[in-house]
């Protein structure tokens, strides 16, 4: 064993030489603490068995099997891959994979902190009676299971409130085959050579802006914010040429001839929305560094629009409906600010009102013209990709012309064809309708 000792020590050289950011083959881990000392180790030999620590990572991983293989090579011995275990520590999501790489794919075992997670009913306290004896109620709690192998009956007869969930199996179920599965799959693949419209609505928002103590749910920064996240996912994702934002709802536009993920519904929308609420939660302390972020979830929709006509009918009724939101909101929210009014005698004085009878009250209550706030509350925000034109300096110190792509946000009228005149590329050479 002493000669795979001396492989490891030679791989974790290896790790430290490349520290200084060329990446390392093998990490070390620090055990112990401040008051009594830290020794670093990565692998522990007792006689004839090796404990090897490492990341869940698959550069660490080849690197482990590599230095297994080259044992095996120069002693003569062999790993003895049924009696060898993978210990996880966490949650690992990929763990999979790196067992099939390594070659241990049925022994896999778990230390605390991971397993799976299911919803079981537990009963809880939830009052006391006029007596002052405690009401008890079930309840549904997500707990965590730590098991060596959930695809075997042993594991489902253990947790008889999991198998009422899914129902019985009449076999263990690593013994199933598992090819039929895939026939309730359901493809939903959007209508080909149309325009996807993705658009992402924020939930309980109202109840968002009020917990994070927003000024009103559309909030200048929290605008902002959203700005800046879509700015990101039109980077992330080319196939998507534009996208319009009012308050917490955005709508996304993918090109016509767009194959992004076979065009498969499911798959576009998840993702379009799960890296967009990272972002919002990233850039978070960015516009609110002094609010901790609770808990931000946006749901989506896909919709098919076959014309330009059609697209652009869409988003003018998305600015429309801006317009209309923002007004009322504008109206709304300087009664329950300014005039101290509740939410409800705010709700009830607006009924019925009219556009020119909610500007009449901005005016003369609060001496704002509505048509002079910022464009960005009246008309959204347009992001879109457009080409700048730069001027960079050649080796020998002189001029040269350059140009690359850019996503820019606006807030301008895309209801009339100004703007799609000035921005014909957007989506192709057509003629804006008048």
């Amino acid at each position: 064993m002493e000669a795979l000792g001396r492989m490891m020590e030679a791989v974790v050289l290896v790790f430290l030489c490349r520290l200084g950011g060329l990446g390392g083959l093998f990490p070390v881990f620090s055990v112990g603490n401040t008051n009594n000392g830290t020794i670093t180790l990565t692998h522990l030999l007792f006689a004839n068995d090796t404990v090897v620590f490492c990341d869940a990572d698959h550069d660490q991983i080849q690197a482990l099997r590599v230095v297994l293989l080259c044992f095996e090579a120069v002693s003569g011995l062999k790993v003895n891959m049924d009696k060898s275990e993978m210990v996880l520590v966490g949650e690992v999501w990929n763990i999979n994979f790196l067992a099939n790489f390594l070659g241990y794919w049925k022994k896999v075992g778990w230390l605390v902190g991971s397993g799976c997670i299911y919803q079981k009913e537990v009963e809880e306290n939830v009052k006391c009676n006029e007596n002052g004896a405690p009401v008890k109620r079930l309840r549904r709690k997500a707990i965590i299971v730590h098991a060596e192998n959930i695809a075997g009956r042993r594991f489902w007869n253990e947790h008889p409130s999991l198998l009422k969930e899914v129902v019985g199996f009449t076999e263990d179920v690593d013994k199933i085959k598992l090819e039929y599965v895939r026939f309730f799959q359901f493809e939903n693949k959007l209508m080909p050579s149309t325009w996807i419209v993705i658009r992402i609505d924020g939930c309980h928002f109202h109840r968002f802006s009020e917990v994070h103590q927003f000024e009103k749910p559309n909030d200048k920064q929290a605008l902002n914010l959203m700005n800046s996240c879509v700015v990101a996912v039109l980077q992330e994702i080319p196939d998507i040429i534009f996208g319009y934002g009012v308050s917490d709802d955005y709508s996304f536009v993918f090109k016509k001839d767009s194959h992004f993920y076979q065009r498969q519904a499911s798959e576009i929308v998840s993702v379009t929305v799960s890296f967009f609420s990272s972002m919002y939660a990233m850039k978070w302390k960015e516009f609110f560094p002094l609010k901790e972020l609770k808990y931000p979830s946006f749901d989506g929709r896909d919709v098919c629009y076959p014309s330009d006509e059609i697209l652009q009918d869409y988003l003018a009724w998305r600015q429309v409906f801006c317009h209309i939101n923002n007004q009322y909101n504008t109206c709304f929210w300087m009664l329950v600010n300014k005039k101290g009014k509740s939410k409800s005698e705010a709700q009830d004085y607006l009924k019925g009102t009219q556009a020119r009878e909610k500007n009449e009250l901005l005016i003369k209550e609060f001496y704002i013209d509505y048509n002079e706030l910022e464009p960005m509350f009246r008309q959204g925000s347009f992001a879109f990709w457009e080409k700048e034109d730069i001027t960079l300096a050649d080796e020998n110190g002189a001029s040269v012309a350059n140009s690359h792509n850019k996503v820019t946000v606006e807030h301008c009228d895309i209801i009339k064809p100004n703007f799609w005149e000035a921005h014909s590329s957007i989506l192709g050479e057509i003629v804006p309708k008048l």
